[in-house]
């Protein structure tokens, strides 16, 4: 998926880094907004709808996390569950770049 999006210039994950908000496609067969993706995404990998989530923490955007499935819809119960998923995967992904960040000898110059 990750590679569609990325041949075709467009897609869900992508407009999720870029805009500050959540996309939901419950059936890419009649998904108009990214029409390129849309039509290789369902042929190349059999996914059919999709939820895709901006992560992020005080407006720095670290990417993006989508869950993908090959069933049409999805319920308000998976929407708020990958909000949540996607808040905490953020979360670790600040602190896992501190961590490195501490790691990381130190470069004065004296």
């Amino acid at each position: 998926m990750d590679a569609v999006q990325y041949e075709v210039g467009e897609g869900h994950c992508l407009d999720a880094i870029r805009e500050p908000a959540a996309f939901q496609t419950d059936d890419l067969h009649q998904e108009d907004r990214r029409p390129s993706f849309s039509r290789r995404a369902t042929d190349d990998t059999g996914v059919v709808s999709m939820l895709c989530y901006r992560l992020f923490i005080e407006g720095d955007t670290m990417g993006s996390t989508c869950t993908r499935s090959p069933r049409r819809g999805s319920t308000p119960e998976d929407y708020a569950v990958g909000s949540v998923f996607a808040a905490h995967a953020a979360v670790a992904l600040l602190a896992a770049n501190r961590q490195d960040h501490l790691k990381r000898p130190s470069r004065h110059v004296t």
